[in-house]
C-alpha cells in the first residue's frame, strides 16, 4: 500500500522548484544528491469555506465526494448511514505462513544439511535439534518477505537464512552482555500488534518492555550481535536482577560511545538537513541523543523524521527546503521493505512529540496524509486481529472503523469514528472527531474528540493502548449532546484549527 501512496504523491508533484537559487550539494562531494535537493512543490489548496452549523452535518457542500485513492477510502459526508467498509485493507499475502517456513527449511538444508530444524506451526517457529536448542520465530521474517518487492525477496530470504543458520544466544553472564547492550527504536505496532497477534493465535510471547516516544514509537533495549539484533525481554532483565531503566541507561551510554556521525546537506553554505550516517543499524535510534541534536543549527524548532531503523533525518520546522527534502525522501523511501511511515517529530525539551507544518505550508497536507496512512494501517491490522480473536472467544463487540473524510475542492481532510445509540458495545478508535448517531437519524452530530472527552469521557474506557481503542456502550444524554454542540461552535471539521 505504501508504494502505491508514494506513486500517488509523486503524481502530485508539479515540477516547480522552491524559491532560492544555487547548486544543491552535500558536504561530501562523493555523495552528491543534487536532484534530491531540488524538492518539488505540491499544489495543495486549503479551504475553510464550510458554512454549515458547528457540530452537525446540515448543509454540507456537495463538493464533498466519495473518492477511492491510493491511501484508502475517503467517504461522503453525510452518508445515508455510516459506511461499514474498512478504510485500510490488510496487505495481501504473497506466500502463506506454512509455505514460507518450508521455503526457509529447504534453503537451510541446501546450505547446511548437517543442521536439522523442526517446524512448530503452532508457535510459528523453527527449532534446531542441536544441543543449544536454537529457536527462530518466523512472524517478522514472514511479514518482511510479504511486504518487499519480488526483486528484493532473495535478499530478504538470504538475510533470514543467515540469522537462522548462524544465530547466537544472549550470554547468561550479564558482564558479557553489558558492552553490547544498545537502545533500539521501533514502531509501537512492532510491540503491541505482534503481542496481540500472538494472543489471537493462542501462543505466548515474551514481554518486551519499552518507552513511549512521540506516541508512534517505542524505545527498547537490544543485544547487538553485529550481524543481527536480539531484543531484551523482561525475563532477561529479571534473570539479571536489572530494571528496564537501569538497562536503558547502560544501552544509551553505549550508543553515545559509538559516536554520532552526521552527513550535512548544504545549500549555499547553509545547513539544511542532517542525516546520521554511522551505518550500524542504530542511526534511527540516535533520535534519542537529544542533547547532541539540540546543538544542531536549524531554522525554527528541531524536527526529525525516521524512515527506517537505520535512517533518520533532522531539519528545522521553518526550513522549507529541509521539509521539501523530507517529503521527497519520504515518498521514495516507502518502496523499501523496512520503511516506517514518515511521521514528523518535534523536539520539545528532552521529549519528542508528533508535529505537522503550519496549515499555510504546502507540506501540511502531504504530511497529514502520511500520518493518516500510518494510523489507518495500524487500525486495520488491529481490527483484523481483534475480529478473529473475538470470534474465537465468543465475544459480541463491534470493532469501530477508522474513517477519513475529504473535501474534494480543498483536499482538506479529517478522521472520525462513529458512536451510535444502538446499545452495542463498540471498540472505538481515537480520531479527530466523533460522529454521534441517535434515533435513526441520517445526519450525525460531529464533535471534536477533545470536546467529547471533556463532556462524556467517563463513558469511554481505554482498552487498548496502541493503537488506542475505547470501549463505549452507553450513549450520551440529549443534554450532553447539546453541551458538546455548544462547545463545538466555530469548530469546522475541515478547518485545520478546529
Amino acid at each position: 500500500m505504501f508504494h502505491k501512496f508514494a506513486a500517488f504523491l509523486r503524481r502530485l508533484f508539479t515540477g516547480a522548484t522552491p524559491s532560492g537559487s544555487g547548486s544543491a550539494r552535500e558536504s561530501d562531494p562523493a555523495l552528491a544528491m543534487e536532484l534530491l535537493l531540488q524538492p518539488k512543490s505540491i499544489d495543495v489548496s486549503c479551504s475553510n469555506s464550510w458554512d454549515g452549523p458547528p457540530g452537525s452535518f446540515d448543509d454540507v457542500p456537495r463538493d464533498l465526494q466519495t473518492v477511492q485513492t491510493d491511501i484508502g477510502y475517503f467517504v461522503d459526508m453525510p452518508p445515508e448511514e455510516p459506511p461499514q467498509q474498512i478504510v485500510f485493507p490488510e496487505h495481501r499475502e504473497q506466500i502463506s505462513r506454512d509455505d514460507f517456513a518450508r521455503l526457509l527449511l529447504d534453503k537451510a538444508k541446501e546450505i547446511k544439511p548437517e543442521v536439522v530444524f523442526d517446524y512448530d506451526a503452532k508457535e510459528y517457529a523453527l527449532k534446531s535439534r542441536n544441543q543449544e536448542q536454537q529457536v527462530m520465530y518466523l512472524h517478522n521474517a514472514h511479514l518482511e518477505y510479504n511486504r518487499c518487492s519480488v526483486e528484493e525477496q532473495p535478499y530478504v530470504l538470504k538475510k533470514w537464512l543467515r540469522h537462522l543458520l548462524f544465530i547466537k544466544q544472549i550470554p547468561d553472564d550479564f558482564e558479557d552482555v553489558v558492552p553490547d547492550l544498545l537502545p533500539a527504536l521501533r514502531t509501537r505496532g512492532y510491540f503491541e500488534l505482534t503481542q496481540l497477534r500472538f494472543r489471537e493465535q493462542g501462543r505466548s510471547m515474551p514481554y518486551f518492555p519499552y518507552q513511549d516516544v512521540g506516541e508512534r514509537f517505542g524505545l527498547t533495549v537490544a543485544y547487538d550481535m553485529h550481524d543481527s539484533i536480539i531484543m531484551i525481554s523482561q525475563k532477561h532483565l529479571d534473570d539479571w536482577n536489572l530494571s528496564f531503566y537501569e538497562a536503558m541507561e547502560i544501552a544509551m551510554r553505549n550508543l553515545l560511545e559509538k559516536g554520532f556521525t552526521l552527513t550535512c546537506l548544504k545549500l549555499e553554505d547553509r545547513m539544511m538537513v542532517y542525516i546520521p550516517t554511522a551505518g550500524d543499524s542504530f542511526d534511527g535510534t540516535r533520535l534519542m541523543l537529544t542533547e547532541q541534536i539540540r546543538e544542531l543549527d536549524v531554522i525554527g524548532d528541531t524536527v526529525a523524521m525516521i524512515l527506517s531503523a537505520d535512517t533518520m533525518m533532522i531539519t528545522g520546522s521553518e526550513d522549507q527546503l529541509g521539509l521539501g527534502f523530507f517529503l521527497s525522501q519520504a515518498a521514495e523511501f516507502q518502496d523499501k521493505p523496512h520503511a516506517i511511515p514518515p511521521i514528523l517529530l518535534r523536539l520539545d525539551g528532552d521529549e519528542w512529540t508528533q508535529w505537522l507544518p503550519p496549515a499555510s505550508s504546502e507540506y501540511y497536507l502531504p504530511f497529514k496524509r502520511f500520518r493518516i496512512v500510518a494510523e489507518g494501517t495500524d487500525y486495520a491490522e488491529q481490527s483484523t486481529i481483534l475480529s478473529s480473536l473475538f470470534k474465537k472467544e465468543g465475544r459480541n463487540i463491534t470493532i469501530g472503523h477508522y474513517f477519513v473524510a475529504q473535501r474534494e475542492a480543498s483536499k482538506q481532510m479529517f478522521t472520525y469514528a462513529v458512536w451510535s445509540d444502538e446499545g452495542k458495545d463498540i471498540l472505538m478508535p481515537k480520531t479527530e472527531f466523533i460522529a454521534f448517531t441517535a434515533d435513526g437519524k441520517s445526519t450525525p452530530t460531529l464533535i471534536p474528540w477533545d470536546v467529547a472527552c471533556d463532556v462524556v469521557g467517563y463513558l469511554m474506557d481505554l482498552k487498548y493502548e496502541y493503537p488506542p481503542r475505547y470501549l463505549v456502550g452507553v450513549f450520551p444524554t440529549s443534554r450532553e449532546i447539546a453541551e458538546m454542540q455548544a462547545r463545538s461552535v466555530d469548530k469546522d471539521p475541515f478547518s485545520v484549527d478546529a
